[in-house]
């Protein structure tokens, strides 16, 4: 401060030879901080003093009035040997505030904002529309339906994304009736509808794996399985118990063999078989001792069956 002091009151203004016009009145302009778009304060500014556009020395003297905060100390520190006209003003001023039109909101911005559980559906649309004339180049009415829409979540969503609305406004006053009638509990809130979904969904995600691990289970092959145990009886030598006879043979293989040509011989059907095996095959019919033999073992063998 004692530096300031010790200086010359002409010295420490920026247009020290300005001339203020009689009845003069300084406007009640809006106070900009430095966190909104500069060319957008210019605007409004020259608006405002459009009576004396043409006056640049009085434009740079009042646009003290218009700042703030911030704002207001970065006025003070300009040098006046470099602001000689409002044009020198104004690109110093832009060029000051650069970044917040560099950071102003889009598209983009304007599809992440959602609504804050605390406020209500009408304080969440004037903020969004707010932030929405900022976006350049401005929305159109269509755009900005469609893209507020896209924010809402449940229920808002489902029952307003086919809403045949074309104002902004219809389409807040269809959300404030969705809000009152979630509060009368004749909709359910979104969080207790996807509550209720996730609740069903993981019910029969759980189910499914249950009949999934049942099947895999079922299918597994175990070569170590332990067969049944059945009860052990030590064999026992019975000699009451009658051992089964075989009957025997009731004729020779050599006996056969003739006879088994006649039936059926290994030739083909064109081709006639010798003579000579006819013949002694025919000579098989007679009574050989063998026969008897063989005959009277086949009686001795049924009688010691009926004995038995």
């Amino acid at each position: 401060m004692g530096m300031y002091c010790s200086m010359d009151a002409i010295e420490l203004c920026l247009v020290p030879d300005v001339v203020i016009p009689p009845k003069f009145k300084v406007s009640d302009f809006e106070k900009y901080d430095g966190t909104k778009c500069p060319v957008t304060h210019i605007t409004m500014y020259c608006r405002r003093m459009a009576s004396y556009a043409h006056d640049d020395k009085l434009l740079i003297h009042c646009f003290q009035d218009s700042l703030t905060g911030a704002a207001v100390k970065w006025y003070v520190q300009l040098d006046r040997n470099r602001i000689y006209t409002w044009k020198d003003l104004t690109r110093a001023f832009v060029a000051q505030y650069k970044h917040v039109t560099d950071m102003a909101p889009d598209r983009l911005s304007l599809q992440n904002m959602e609504k804050k559980p605390t406020e209500s559906f009408k304080e969440y649309a004037q903020r969004w529309r707010n932030v929405a004339s900022q976006v350049q180049p401005p929305l159109t009415e269509k755009e900005t339906i469609v893209m507020f829409v896209n924010t809402l979540r449940a229920p808002y969503y489902e029952r307003l994304v086919g809403s045949a609305t074309k104002n902004f406004a219809d389409m807040v006053i269809l959300g404030e009736m969705i809000e009152t009638a979630i509060k009368q509990g004749k909709i359910e809130r979104g969080d207790t509808a996807n509550m209720r979904k996730w609740g069903t969904f993981k019910r029969k995600e759980g189910e499914a794996q249950a009949i999934t691990s049942g099947q895999h289970q079922g299918g597994i092959y175990n070569p170590y399985q332990p067969y049944p145990s059945y009860p052990y009886y030590p064999t026992v030598n019975n000699t009451s118990q009658s051992q089964y006879l075989y009957p025997p043979m009731p004729n020779v293989f050599p006996n056969l063999y003739p006879y088994t040509l006649i039936q059926r011989t290994p030739y083909p059907t064109n081709i006639h078989p010798p003579t000579s095996i006819l013949v002694t095959a025919s000579t098989t019919q007679q009574t050989t001792p063998l026969n008897n033999h063989t005959t009277g073992e086949s009686r001795g063998w049924r009688n010691k069956q009926e004995k038995v």
